[in-house]
């Protein structure tokens, strides 16, 4: 049969309603909680009111590389490879990231490791480390991606603008043409 000939039966979906969901913590923040016993892992999620609006115009990029860092590099009192090795060992997965208008720490873990899983979240917010050899690297991985940036931009325009250049691609075209004395031409479509 053609996908156009096909019939399904009508999904009736009601979506669960938050303020069932929804708890007011002792120190102001708000929590949502959704149990499913069935399943033995827990997934928390923590969003922040923050973000890249909040850093200095001279500081561009500080609060994703902060974000990434305060999960990379360790916490005062563990080296990264001690954080990561224990949370490895609790098969927990644990993350930070901060982006444009808010960040983000989350913990995923089994239900019998949540205390653990806990306490190493809760010391990576309070008590980030920064790692100097892994702040290094983030800088370091950060400047080749911009440094590939124009590169990319270059394979994409060349590969989607080859028409009406008897095959040969537009930016090579202008390329040739600027390189020959010619004004360049605009391409239209």
């Amino acid at each position: 049969k053609h996908p156009s000939e096909l019939k399904f039966t009508p999904r009736v979906y009601t979506p669960p309603r938050g303020a069932g969901f929804r708890h007011k913590l002792a120190c102001g923040a708000t929590a949502f909680l959704v149990e499913d016993p069935t399943f033995p892992l827990i997934n928390l999620s923590l969003i922040v009111r923050t973000g890249d609006y909040l850093e200095p115009r001279d500081k561009a990029g500080l609060a994703g590389l902060t974000g990434m860092q305060m999960r990379s590099g360790g916490t005062q009192s563990k080296k990264p490879s001690v954080f990561d090795e224990e949370a490895a060992f609790l098969a927990a997965t644990i993350g930070s990231g901060i982006g444009d208008v808010s960040g983000s720490a989350s913990l995923n873990c089994l239900s019998k490791d949540i205390d653990a899983g806990l306490a190493l979240l809760v010391e990576m917010l309070h008590t980030p480390g920064f790692a100097e050899d892994r702040l290094r690297l983030a800088k370091s991985q950060i400047l080749q991606q911009m440094e590939r940036r124009p590169q990319r931009r270059r394979i994409v325009e060349q590969h989607e603008s080859v028409a009406g250049f008897g095959g040969v691609p537009a930016a090579a075209s202008s390329e040739m043409a600027a390189s020959a004395g010619a004004p360049p031409q605009p391409c239209e479509h």
